[in-house]
């Protein structure tokens, strides 16, 4: 939790020989941040400003949104290995569902393997594009081969093309059925 949230809750975070340590309105500490042998570890101390540890599930999902919604193998990993003092939970319900790791963790559909426009046949699309200082480029869609003519003026693309469209007939045995140039701003 950001330190900044923390105060503004109406708590403190106390930063002293090499410990941080979080108090509640009470100033009663809450939880506690140390280095021992360059590991930090966390120790809670909620049970003595009050008793919250009843319910085993209530006590995993705090300590999961302290963690920053850590998942709950590695908070049973950290209790196991007592990397963070207080942190008890027995059973962990698996129904339980976290709102915000759910919203974080939505995706979306993948790109499509294959384009559905994309052409079944050599020079069935060519897509052509003017870039850098007066470049003309010519891919076919189907084998993505390009062809670069580089050009003195931008009046001579046509000529570009037509001498395009006469290669690739000569090499491939097929003529140009689309041409779609690409639409700069």
């Amino acid at each position: 939790m950001p330190v900044s949230k923390t105060v503004k809750n109406g708590h403190s975070v106390v930063f002293k020989n090499n410990c941080v340590e979080i108090k509640i309105k009470k100033n009663c500490a809450l939880l506690k941040e140390f280095k021992n042998n360059g590991l930090i570890l966390y120790k809670s101390m909620q049970s003595k400003c009050y008793n919250t540890t009843k319910d085993a599930l209530n006590n995993a999902i705090k300590w999961h949104n302290r963690f920053g919604h850590v998942n709950f193998n590695c908070l049973k990993d950290m209790s196991i290995k007592r990397t963070a003092f207080g942190l008890k939970f027995g059973k962990i319900v698996p129904e339980f569902a976290c709102e915000t790791c759910a919203k974080n963790k939505t995706s979306v559909k993948p790109f499509p393997q294959a384009s559905e426009t994309r052409a079944k046949s050599l020079l069935e699309i060519v897509h052509s594009d003017i870039c850098g200082p007066i470049n003309c480029v010519f891919i076919d869609d189907m084998s993505r081969h390009r062809t670069v003519y580089f050009l003195k003026r931008k009046d001579t693309v046509f000529d570009a093309f037509k001498n395009y469209k006469a290669m690739s007939k000569k090499q491939t045995g097929c003529i140009i059925k689309h041409c779609k140039k690409q639409q700069r701003a």
